[in-house]
């Protein structure tokens, strides 16, 4: 296993992301926001940014949130969840992700709430 790192900031907050590259070929990155460890598929998040516009760095912050929803967002094989929660930039997002590894949040996807979840994440 190889591991690179990168120093970034984000909104003005200390970030360090790492890219893991694994036996299989697959490349994940593990994100440390504000002590919280995040982990995601580098593919898998490209495809999110061109397909949604939500930068999984970004999605991080829903966590952060005081008031975040969390829902059932899974499928048969897996338990996932989907958090509904403000960025620091006001966005509501819906982001799907597992919790791994005892605290490891690893993102799935994320994009723009729509309308009804808006309104399930206000009447919380």
């Amino acid at each position: 296993m190889l591991v690179s790192s990168i120093a970034g900031v984000l909104n003005s907050a200390a970030a360090n992301i790492y890219n893991v590259y694994t036996l299989r070929g697959q490349m994940n990155a593990v994100f440390l926001y504000h002590g919280q460890q995040f982990t995601w598929d580098l593919e898998k998040a490209a495809t999110n940014l061109a397909k949604h516009g939500v930068a999984f760095e970004h999605a991080c912050e829903v966590f952060f949130d005081p008031f975040v929803r969390i829902e059932d967002g899974g499928t048969d094989e897996e338990q996932r969840e989907a958090a509904i929660g403000l960025t620091e930039d006001w966005n509501v997002l819906y982001v799907i992700h597992l919790m791994r590894e005892g605290e490891t949040i690893r993102i799935v996807s994320a994009r723009i709430a729509t309308a009804q979840e808006r309104r399930r994440y206000e009447d919380e």
